[in-house]
């Protein structure tokens, strides 16, 4: 039985809406038996059958389960209040659309690979911007750090000099072309002129544990 991960290597020129029914129409016309259908694939169809009720619905569904993955993996809870993690949810929400391409894109990864796919791949995204990150969205690739993240990183670049991009990276997996932008705004500006850094995020570029573990001491001594 063919599956729609089969279509989406060999159907590259159909939409991620028309890959969904055309897997639900295969899946169908293959074997009416129930036993015909594994686990996998009846998930995979359920999962389908959501989409094309409508992908911007399912896309936010999945954005507030991968906070709440979050929160838990994390240990977190308290650090965020309710607006907060209202917050998170939009932003991973937006997020995805931006690092993905649009809802149908989220959707066709989200029925190929199910939710546990998302929280794997974008719980660190989601605990930065539970704890006061912007993230890339609404068209527009720049991420924002934390208030007092951002003091912490300033010292940072003080302290180290130049070997501050290595030890950025060594503490926070933060990549040197990011780490190259972050020291120039500290160093070219008066630093009461900077309340939070802010830089274009590489789309290939994931959030890192380390920023995370960052962003949560940065938040329990601030």
């Amino acid at each position: 039985m063919r599956t729609l991960g089969a279509n989406l290597s060999q159907q590259t020129l159909l939409s991620p809406r028309a890959l969904i029914l055309l897997f639900l129409l295969s899946a169908l016309a293959v074997d009416f038996a129930p036993a015909a259908v594994d686990f996998a694939q009846a998930g995979e169809m359920e999962r389908g059958a959501k989409c094309l009720k409508g992908d911007s619905k399912v896309s936010k569904g999945i954005a507030k389960k991968v906070v709440a993955h979050a929160i838990k993996k994390w240990e977190i809870a308290d650090l965020v209040d309710e607006q907060a993690t209202k917050n998170a949810r939009k932003e991973v929400y937006e997020f995805l659309k931006w690092k993905l391409g649009s809802p149908s894109t989220i959707c066709g990864q989200y029925v190929t690979a199910g939710q546990k796919h998302f929280n794997k791949a974008y719980g660190d995204e989601a605990a930065a911007a539970l704890l006061g990150t912007q993230l890339p969205g609404d068209a527009s690739a720049e991420m924002k750090l934390p208030e007092k993240f951002s003091e912490q990183l300033k010292a940072q670049v003080d302290a180290q000099g130049d070997n501050a991009a290595k030890k950025i990276e060594e503490d926070y997996g933060i990549p040197p072309e990011v780490s190259k932008i972050i020291i120039d705004k500290v160093t070219s500006q008066a630093k009461t002129q900077i309340d939070r850094i802010g830089f274009n995020m590489p789309k290939k570029w994931d959030v890192d544990n380390r920023l995370v573990k960052g962003l949560i001491a940065a938040k329990r001594n601030g």
